[in-house]
């Protein structure tokens, strides 16, 4: 996440974290509450008509006498009227601003949770964590199986002795270190990721989902339900006087009136949605903590040094090496080892624990971040694990029992 997410303040910046990249997506960014806060949203007033035609509110009288008592009602029939229209902005939700505030904000709740978007998706990271996972138990398999295969050519065994069996032993011990390093390497990984994932689903979103559907159920959940709620109150405020209908006291034929009422509404409807905000912009900081965090435990990885049979110099023993690094039957198909290939697994995670709900609207691609660094780890984990135990198998001191790692389904 990038800087100053952990003291933001706008709830729409914080939930925006897990929406798509623009508005292209089937879960598009979503507008602020402040941006509904700062319309308009009375379009016009009126006052002492005789019919409120199509207006949303109206309080009216059955006399325009100065002294008639007969409270506003919004029954027809009534000889005088005032009231108001409602800024279709906030009324309506279909492209408005209220709509992209209320609508966008529930589809990327929505899709966040569950099916994931192009920015967040925790069964992706769910994934990493289970094919690192794989990988470590993969590596730590292959470690036991070469140790416990060197550990069998000790000075005195009966199978193979002599100079040979001696540099054999300590190639095997070595390359076992090997293995073991990476299952070392890879545990805080698989550690980091889990942290990440759990940080932003369950715990904020769902926090998030649950001042949502508080919020959904109160009675000045929008604009539009505030209105008929402060309306209703007023009915005993309501008089005839000074032949003009007024409310507590305020003449409706002028603006400053409604100026005062609108401000009025506004700060019921916006102290209404505090419960959502604290949930949306408060919870974000421990994501972003988390996240940094995660990444920050994912260190750069240190290979042990392995010397091929014979020497480095690449002819002895058979074992294929060269001055470049393992022998090539330890390599994967794309000429890397082992210890190459776990490293870019989880450089992989720590792309996806960096980026996946990071905020930025500035990427032009329409593929999914997160579903692309899935597929490097998935991969990856894939080639390294399956090419290792063929080469195990099939290399030049192939004395150990054949792998029985079950295949997996990516």
């Amino acid at each position: 996440m990038p800087d100053g997410t952990a003291e933001v303040k706008e709830m729409a910046h914080a939930i925006n974290a897990f929406a798509d990249e623009d508005d292209k997506g089937s879960a598009p960014p979503m507008g602020s509450a402040q941006a509904v806060k700062d319309t308009n949203w009375l379009s016009n007033y009126f006052w002492n008509v005789n019919n409120p035609k199509s207006a949303d509110e109206w309080f009216g009288f059955d006399s325009r006498a100065s002294d008639a008592e007969q409270l506003g009602g919004y029954e027809w029939g009534f000889a005088v009227y005032s009231g108001i229209h409602i800024n279709d902005a906030v009324k309506d939700t279909d492209g408005t601003v209220w709509g992209n505030f209320i609508d966008r904000m529930r589809t990327i709740l929505n899709a966040a949770s569950g099916p994931g978007t192009g920015t967040f998706n925790s069964s992706v990271l769910s994934r990493i964590e289970t094919d690192l996972g794989d990988f470590r138990d993969f590596s730590t398999a292959r470690y036991d199986e070469m140790w416990a295969l060197a550990e069998e050519m000790k000075p005195g065994n009966e199978k193979f002795e002599g100079a040979g069996a001696e540099a054999l032993r300590g190639y095997l011990r070595k390359l076992a270190l090997e293995f073991q390093n990476i299952a070392t390497y890879v545990e805080p990984a698989i550690g980091a990721v889990n942290s990440a994932r759990l940080a932003a689903n369950p715990t904020y979103l769902q926090a998030v989902i649950g001042a949502f559907n508080t919020w959904q159920s109160s009675s000045d959940r929008s604009p539009r339900s505030t209105i008929r709620n402060w309306w209703e109150e007023q009915r005993d405020k309501v008089t005839w006087e000074d032949s003009i209908i007024k409310i507590r006291g305020m003449r409706t034929d002028e603006k400053a009136t409604w100026e005062t009422f609108e401000t009025e509404i506004k700060e019921r409807w916006w102290d209404n949605l505090a419960d959502l905000r604290k949930a949306a912009t408060e919870g974000i900081s421990t994501v972003s903590t988390t996240y940094n965090t995660s990444a920050a435990e994912i260190l750069p990885f240190t290979p042990v040094t392995v010397t091929p049979p014979g020497g480095g110099g690449g002819g002895g023993g058979g074992g294929g090496g060269d001055e470049n690094g393992p022998p090539r039957w330890t390599r994967s198909s794309k000429g890397c080892s082992a210890a190459e290939m776990a490293t870019a697994t989880v450089t992989a995670a720590v792309a996806a624990v960096t980026v996946t709900t990071a905020p930025s609207r500035t990427s032009s691609t329409s593929t999914s971040t997160a579903a692309a660094v899935r597929a490097a780890a998935v991969a990856a984990t894939g080639m390294v694990a399956a090419e290792t135990e063929t080469a195990v198998a099939t290399g030049p001191w192939a004395t150990a029992a054949p792998s029985t790692r079950s295949s997996r389904s990516t």
